[in-house]
C-alpha cells in the first residue's frame, strides 16, 4: 500500500541524503573497532519511541503535535555532550586502574564526531518527516515512519557489508605481506602496507581488470614471483572480496 501524495522513493532519499557519506564512513570507523554505539540503532529506537507515541495515541496526528514529541525527544533523548565527554573521563580513570585500554576508546574520534552531528542530523529528519506529511491522519505519518524504519535497516545492512568485506581485504594484505621476505617483503610493504582498505580494493581491482599503471605493474611482478599455489590463494582471494555481490 503506498504512501498518499507521497513517492516514497522521494521520501527514502531524502533521508538517505541526511546520511551523508562522511557520517557513514565515520559510522564503519566505529562499527570496525566494535564500538558498543550504534549510531543507527539510536535513530531506529528513538523513531520507534516517536511511533509508539503516535500509534498509541499519545500524540495526536497534527503538526503542532508532532513538533512538540519532536521538542520532548531533544529535551529527554537528546545525547549530551557535556555528559559524553565526563563518560569518556571515567573510561579513561578506569582505564588506568586496570592497566588496560577497554576497545571503546580506540575510536573516540569517530565517536565524537558522530555524537556532534546526531543533533543535526536528527533536525534534517524531522525537517524530513514534516515535508513529506500531505495528509494529516495517524495512518499515513505511520505509514511515514515505516518506511523510515526500513531505510535505517537497510542502510545500517550496508554498512555491515562493507565492514566485512573491509575486513577480509584486511586479511588479503596479511595474507600478501607473508608470502615474502626480505627485500622483496620490504617492495610489498611500499606497494600496500600503508594503503587504506579501499585503496587496496581498488589497486587490487585494477590488477584483475589488467591495469597497466605503474603501482599494479610492481604488484603484478611481485605475485608472479610466487609459487602458483601462493598466488592462487591471493588471486582467489582478491576475486570473492570484489566481486562476490
Amino acid at each position: 500500500m503506498g504512501m498518499r501524495g507521497v513517492k516514497p522513493e522521494n521520501f527514502e532519499r531524502e533521508l538517505r541524503e541526511v546520511l551523508d557519506d562522511k557520517f557513514i564512513k565515520r559510522v564503519i570507523n566505529l562499527k570496525r573497532t566494535g564500538n558498543i554505539f550504534s549510531p543507527l540503532f539510536y535513530l531506529l529506537f528513538t523513531r520507534l519511541v516517536e511511533l509508539s507515541s503516535v500509534l498509541n495515541d499519545v500524540v495526536l496526528p497534527n503538526q503542532i503535535e508532532l513538533m512538540e514529541m519532536f521538542r520532548t525527544r531533544k529535551e529527554f533523548l537528546q545525547l549530551d555532550y557535556n555528559t559524553i565527554n565526563e563518560g569518556v573521563r571515567r573510561v579513561w580513570f578506569f582505564e588506568s586502574k586496570r592497566d588496560e585500554e577497554y576497545g571503546f576508546t580506540k575510536s573516540l574520534e569517530d565517536f565524537f564526531y558522530i555524537i556532534y552531528r546526531m543533533r543535526d542530523i536528527q533536525k534534517r529528519i524531522d525537517s524530513v518527516i514534516l515535508k513529506n506529511i500531505e495528509h494529516w491522519n495517524k495512518d499515513e505519518i505511520a505509514r511515514i515512519y515505516f518506511i523510515m524504519l526500513k531505510v535505517f535497516l537497510e542502510i545500517e545492512e550496508e554498512i555491515n557489508k562493507k565492514v566485512e568485506k573491509l575486513g577480509s581485504i584486511s586479511f588479503v594484505r596479511r595474507l600478501f605481506l607473508g608470502m615474502f621476505s626480505g627485500e622483496k617483503r620490504k617492495e610489498a610493504e611500499e606497494l600496500i602496507l600503508d594503503k587504506s582498505e579501499e585503496e587496496l580494493i581498488e589497486i587490487f581491482r585494477a590488477l584483475m581488470e589488467g591495469d597497466t599503471g605503474e603501482e599494479v605493474s610492481r604488484l603484478s611482478q611481485l605475485l608472479n614471483s610466487l609459487t602458483v599455489s601462493e598466488r592462487l590463494a591471493i588471486v582467489k582471494s582478491v576475486e570473492v572480496i570484489i566481486y562476490n555481490k
